[in-house]
């Protein structure tokens, strides 16, 4: 496993690590060759990790990148790219190129992208997609399509066919429009789940997209406590979600669950808590806003009474 970039505490970060899961072990990687960033996108090309784009030293994104040999610890530059600096957008790996859609700057939001070839060392601009500007979508690769959904709060989405250069819409789900929600394909289907509704409306449930007849399916209930920002693994017999945020103290998870089979509409199994913690409702969801509201009418009913003191 690679890693490299980020930021933590007010830091950025250019340098990286690999860790080797048969000996367990954390080697440090040569520094990257480009400015300190957090929010670019890294894909395997199956021989090197190509990283592009990201942000932040002051206001500035970046619209750059490199190529990491592992076997030789070494970083390449590679060519510029033919779309604006960005971060907050997804990259794919095709088996031939490198797909970048989406994300956001300072001063504006995105809804272009580009290929780049690492053979070639070359950008090529992609068709315009028939979707809004947008960040904080998901990607997929279905090995053949790029099937982008979601962001922004949008419940939308659109699938690329690099071979032809085209896109085409994608049927509505059974979904409210989202963002922090994980995607991934399973061979069959990509499953959605999860994400926020706005800036604290946590979200937990999920749909199926079959793309060979552009149809949804709603996931079974019964998964973990509403989040955003968690991780979601496809083990070729399940789906596993663990993590994310927040509980109702603004804390993040370290809870999961299980589906089985989702395409499938298997029922998900119980969720996995850590102990002493329960599972989120649509109840607590409701008691949670309803105690805001009285702590609203509260520190209203004192406003009024100070005013009239003074």
């Amino acid at each position: 496993m690679l890693v490299v970039g980020g930021a933590s505490a007010g830091d950025v970060f250019s340098d990286g690590a690999a860790f080797d899961p048969h000996a367990g072990r954390w080697s440090p990687i040569a520094p990257h060759p480009l400015a300190p960033r957090t929010g670019e996108r890294a894909v395997w090309t199956g021989e090197t990790m190509v990283v592009w784009g990201g942000c932040c030293t002051g206001n500035e994104h970046f619209a750059d990148g490199a190529a990491y040999d592992p076997a030789a610890d070494r970083w390449e530059t590679i060519a510029d790219a033919a779309i604006e600096a960005r971060t907050e957008h997804t990259a794919v790996w095709t088996d031939e190129r490198m797909l970048v859609w989406g994300g956001l700057s300072f001063e504006e939001r995105f809804a272009d992208g580009a290929a780049y070839d690492p053979r070639t060392d070359a950008w090529t601009p992609i068709a315009p997609a028939p979707l809004s500007v947008r960040h904080g979508h998901t990607v997929v690769w279905t090995g053949d399509l790029m099937l982008v959904w979601g962001g922004s709060g949008l419940n939308d989405g659109a699938a690329y066919d690099p071979g032809t250069d085209t896109w085409a819409a994608i049927a509505d789900p059974p979904l409210r429009g989202r963002t922090g929600h994980t995607a991934m394909w399973t061979g069959d289907s990509m499953i959605v789940w999860g994400g926020r509704a706005g800036i604290d409306r946590f979200l937990r449930d999920g749909a199926a997209y079959d793309p060979t007849g552009d149809v949804w399916s709603p996931l079974p209930g019964g998964g973990p406590s509403p989040r955003a920002g968690h991780a979601m693994v496809w083990t070729g017999a399940d789906t596993i979600i663990w993590g994310g945020c927040c509980t109702p103290t603004g804390e993040g998870l370290d809870d999961g669950a299980r589906l089985a089979e989702p395409a499938q509409g298997i029922p998900a199994t119980a969720p996995t808590a850590s102990p002493g913690t329960t599972p989120a409702t649509r109840g607590d969801d409701l008691s949670l806003s309803l105690l805001w509201l009285v702590l609203f009418l509260l520190a209203a009913a004192a406003a009024v009474v100070l005013a009239r003191r003074t």
